[in-house]
């Protein structure tokens, strides 16, 4: 009996150093990018001996826009012509029409996606490394953003309050209101939609921005979004929907420029009209 009374401790012991050892692992991972050390807001993990990383940071470093869907529990990514597209909780990922096998669930923690190491180089094609000693990730790809003609062709030009008007598609852009509160502060953008064409909206389409401080654009067109307009996404022919989008971000920043785009499937498709904020 008394030595099972030491035999306890000292599995106890012993467990609890793997489990310290375990979760040292995973910390000080370093993410080099193009020659260039990585600081995201939620670092890589290793679990069950898989590498995860922060889907967001690296993709957008390598030139790919991404695209939340919180309903579905989906991303999409595009750079190009590649369509990259997983779901939170499911191995299953798709890249275009290539179906791809995750060797661990994408998954969400402290607000972040992260997924494993090798998709990112599966995905985009880039070149990923991984140092066990060091504890180091290097990954080298393409980081300048592919134009398509689509976005390469010239967009109207408008002031805030004039409307965008095609056959499919009606989009007037009202006025951007700088809101400071206690705890935050950021900028309500107002606008509103009319589906003129017979194809259902799947939304009111996605706004990207021109701002004054260059150093902080891609942290705004990236920046987490509260939607405020009617309580269903789709805009069926002829029906119209007003709101706005609030952006929070602690940056004192003024929009200069703001470009309105169709949406696919939450990947920004195709620019319609720039308004100038003056």
């Amino acid at each position: 009996m008394k030595k099972l009374r030491f035999i306890i401790p000292l599995l106890f012991c012993l467990l609890l150093g793997l489990g310290i050892n375990n979760a040292n692992a995973s910390e000080g991972i370093s993410i080099y990018i193009n020659g260039e050390k990585q600081s995201f807001s939620n670092q890589a993990v290793i679990e069950n001996g898989s590498t995860l990383v922060p889907l967001r940071g690296i993709f957008e470093s390598l030139g790919a826009n991404v695209q939340w869907n919180q309903s579905t529990q989906t991303i999409v990514a595009s750079k190009g012509n590649t369509k990259v597209w997983l779901k939170i909780g499911s191995k299953n990922a798709k890249v275009n029409d290539n179906a791809i096998n995750l060797s661990v669930p994408a998954q969400v923690k402290s607000g972040k996606t992260l997924v494993p190491l090798r998709f990112i180089s599966e995905s985009l094609g880039a070149n990923v490394q991984w140092n066990q000693n060091t504890q180091t990730v290097t990954i080298t790809g393409d980081s300048n953003n592919e134009k398509t003609e689509k976005e390469k062709v010239e967009i109207p030009t408008l002031k805030l309050g004039e409307t965008y008007s095609d056959n499919q598609i009606e989009v007037t852009i009202k006025k951007v209101e700088y809101v400071q509160e206690k705890y935050y502060k950021g900028y309500n953008v107002y606008f509103s939609v009319k589906n003129k064409s017979k194809e259902t909206l799947d939304s009111m389409g996605g706004l990207q921005f021109k701002i004054n401080e260059s150093k902080y654009q891609k942290e705004i067109n990236n920046n987490s979004i509260i939607i405020h307009f009617g309580s269903s996404r789709y805009i069926y022919e002829g029906e119209s929907k007003d709101g706005y989008y609030e952006y929070i971000i602690d940056r004192d920043v003024k929009i200069e420029e703001i470009t309105y785009h169709m949406m696919d499937d939450g990947v920004l498709k195709e620019s319609k009209a720039k308004w100038i904020v003056e």
